[in-house]
């Protein structure tokens, strides 16, 4: 939506780092034009073509510069005959340009390049770092040293690479590294070429692709080469009995069969990934030590019995969520390597060993393991733990008394858990001694006025507090001396009368369904950070005059506009039925247009949008795309329904610009959208600098509370790597999903 933003640095002052910033759409058309026809546009029976060559480039400057000197003075029919060209083949000058920063890289950050070029675009760094270290290369650093030399770029833990990088990358690995595959018909050739099968290094088949067939699967142990193998579902018509001996990581999405023969020949394997498998039955040869393997990932897959690790003395990291584990062996509970472990969803588990000895362990998973009956004693020595989330264990009854030990902890789930309810006031106090927790959650077990009034002391650094659905009237007034406290969830709390003060870094507030809530204060003025409110389903509140004041405060054009003066993230949803005035583009019905002429687009700093809606515990889905190809019919400029909520958000152009970087149409449609009610009315309107400029900004900053980054106790992965970020119920923080693939559409699940 906006020229020049995007992930890629400026000019480094240095040869390697020659790559300016990206252009937005209009400012790259005029760039082209300059040099293929000596004017600022193109003229009218080469517009569409020139957009396409435009969007090649993907607004790169230098390849902008080299096709138009180099479509300059050619013909109609020329553009359309080198269009179709340059979608197989890269513009020679322009890979010659790009690969200078190529060319001074080592041969380890040479390789690790061509991967993220073939392979990992778009993935996690985290999961792209396991990977390249256990195929042998330093990810650490020469990761870090490709960002510098601008060949890639990081953005919410994820690795992105422009397209003609990408694209000079992958004809330098066609052109000198053919033992690299990743292309279907490339893998079903290698896969039919004995001298190709025996040299292939790396076969990765993307997730959205098929091969359609299957093969023989004796042929994996003639890649005598392979290091890495990613496939999926039946790359082979039969269960493998062995794999090459060179192999690293082996990654086989939905395998098919039943059960994984682990061999001696596997010695070299570090990363072993059968996520969503059908294996029921993990076999590990006796007598062999596999000294290399440190990953081992099964989770939602069927294995029911996890076999002994007694011969895997370096395991690190061992997911088997959501799986139908029925029984683990007790080696697991006695690695001194073990350093994250996930039986979070193991629903058919019902026991523990009585002693879990685990010295390096660090984070322990045990969330709705509803049959897990016994929480074990834990060994002295496991100094190491931080994340125990155990809640909703439903039928264990006691907790062990070691787990007062941990005063280390940083991360308590246990929300739900009975052991909690049942013993609660002894656990409590056994908490208070845990100085270093960071996260908490005490939601759902029967919490009253008893609550511990020393907070403030006992958890200093505490930053997520969750006490949702418990029974006291009032919270201790030394919650307001939780100086780091910056997301709180007292929702459902269908006793409390009041909100107390709370602490001035507050940044997320949910107190909804709280139905005996009478009064609040002035959030608005209190809390200069907090931008995610959620005040809903609390009828006392709307009988008195003053609350009703505050709420009404919370949808003022000041409170938006402060956000934006300071790009800080808003998301309120109150009591209300009625669209506030300053929306002037307002819609009946659940979609609404926007327009911004191309020449304000540059001074545009956000969008503010918002929603009526009926009561609902639905999830609130809204989707931007260019409304060129779509025109509303028009309809009431007033809702025929009654809203009894609204919910109001603002997003930056930032938001936008990581989405989409030439997204930069005039007009926008946004579409809201309720899993299972009707959106009554929608608006728009469109925040520049201007704007701004009389508001008074706040002293000091600090970044916005990444909900998407704290913990998420019922993801797989405590990486993030999965993006397992949940769907909010009403009002929480702006969630974007890429383009999809069938229109030019984005989504944000609110």
């Amino acid at each position: 939506m906006t020229g020049g933003r995007s992930d890629w640095p400026g000019p480094t002052g240095s040869p390697s780092g020659f790559f300016p910033e990206l252009l937005g759409e209009m400012e790259a058309i005029g760039l082209f034009c300059k040099y293929a026809f000596k004017a600022n546009t193109p003229p009218i029976e080469f517009e569409e073509v020139s957009l396409a060559v435009v969007r090649h480039t993907g607004h790169l400057p230098l390849a902008l510069k080299v096709l138009g000197s180099h479509f300059h003075s050619r013909n109609l029919d020329f553009w359309k005959s080198e269009l179709k060209v340059l979608t197989k083949i890269p513009h020679d000058e322009v890979n010659g340009n790009l690969k200078l920063s190529y060319d001074g890289l080592n041969i380890l950050q040479k390789k690790i390049f061509l991967y993220v070029a073939c392979f990992f675009k778009g993935k996690g760094r985290h999961l792209v770092t396991r990977i390249l270290d256990a195929v042998g290369f330093e990810a650490v650093s020469g990761i870090t040293v490709l960002i510098e030399k601008s060949l890639l770029s990081i953005s919410e833990g994820v690795l992105h690479m422009h397209d003609l990088i990408q694209e000079m990358g992958q004809c330098i690995v066609r052109e000198c590294y053919p033992n690299m595959v990743w292309v279907p018909e490339e893998i079903k050739e290698v896969m039919t070429t004995i001298n190709r099968l025996e040299a292939v290094e790396a076969m990765v088949l993307p997730i959205n692709s098929y091969l359609g067939i299957s093969y023989n699967a004796e042929l994996l142990k003639s890649m005598k080469k392979l290091r890495l193998l990613d496939v999926k579902d039946w790359f082979t018509s039969s269960e493998p009995t062995g794999f090459p001996e060179q192999l690293r990581w082996l990654n086989w999405f939905r395998y098919p069969f039943d059960s994984l023969r682990i061999t001696r020949d596997m010695t070299n394997l570090v990363g072993l990934n059968m996520a969503y498998g059908q294996v029921r039955r993990l076999h590990i040869e006796n007598k062999i030590i596999l000294p290399n393997l440190k990953f081992i990932d099964l989770r939602n897959s069927k294995i029911t019995m996890f076999p002994s690790v007694s011969g895997v003395p370096n395991l690190e990291w061992l997911n088997l969520f959501k799986s139908n584990l029925v029984e683990i062996d007790k080696s697991v509970f006695l690695h001194g390597k073990i350093i994250y472990l996930n039986l979070s969803f193991c629903t058919f588990l019902e026991t523990l060993p009585l002693c879990i000895k685990m010295k390096s362990l660090h984070t322990l998973l045990l969330n709705d393991c509803l049959k897990l009956k016994t929480f074990p004693e834990f060994s002295p020595d496991m100094e190491k733990l931080s994340v125990l989330h155990m809640h909703t264990c439903n039928s264990m009854r006691e907790l062990s008394p070691s787990i007062r030990l941990f005063t280390g902890l940083t991360s308590l789930f246990a929300g739900g858990s009975v052991a909690f309810v049942t013993e609660k006031e002894d656990v409590i106090q056994g908490l208070l001694h845990c100085s270093s927790l960071r996260a908490l959650d005490l939601s759902r077990i029967f919490l009253d006025d008893s609550f511990p009034s020393n907070l403030h002391t006992a958890w200093p650094l505490l930053e997520e507090f969750l006490l949702f659905n418990n029974f006291f009237t009032r919270l201790p007034a030394t919650i307001s001396q939780l100086s780091h406290l910056k997301y709180l969830d007292l929702s459902y709390c269908d006793y409390l009368k009041d909100l107390p003060v709370l602490p001035s870094l507050i940044q997320v507030l949910k107190a909804s369904r709280c139905r005996s809530l009478q009064k609040i204060g002035d959030l608005s003025k209190m809390y200069k950070w907090l931008f995610k409110i959620s005040i809903w389903g609390c009828p006392e509140l709307l009988m008195d005059t003053e609350s009703q004041s505050h709420i009404a405060k919370l949808l003022m054009k000041s409170l938006v506009q402060n956000c934006a003066t300071v790009n800080h993230r808003l998301s309120i949803m109150v009591p209300g039925s009625k669209i506030p005035y300053y929306f002037s583009n307002r819609r009946s019905g659940n979609k609404i247009e926007v327009y911004i002429p191309q020449n304000q687009i540059s001074k545009m700093i956000g969008l503010a949008i918002c929603c009526s809606l009926p009561p609902t515990r639905s999830i609130l889905t809204i989707k931007f795309k260019p409304s060129d190809e779509e025109k509303l019919i028009s309809g009431a400029t007033h809702p025929a329904k009654t809203a009894d909520f609204m919910w109001i958000g603002y997003m930056s152009i930032d938001i936008l610009g990581r989405l989409c970087h030439d997204f930069e149409s005039e007009k926008l449609t946004i579409s809201f959208a309720l899993d299972m009610d009707d959106i009554i009315e929608c608006g728009v309107f469109v925040i520049y600098k201007d704007d701004v400029k009389t508001t008074t900004k706040i002293g000091s900053w600090i970044s916005d509370y990444d909900e998407l980054g704290k913990i998420n106790r019922y993801s797989a992965s405590t990486t993030g790597e999965q993006l397992q970020h949940g769907r909010w119920p009403i009002a929480p923080n702006l969630l974007f999903q890429r383009k999809t693939s069938d229109h030019n559409s984005f989504r944000v699940f609110v």
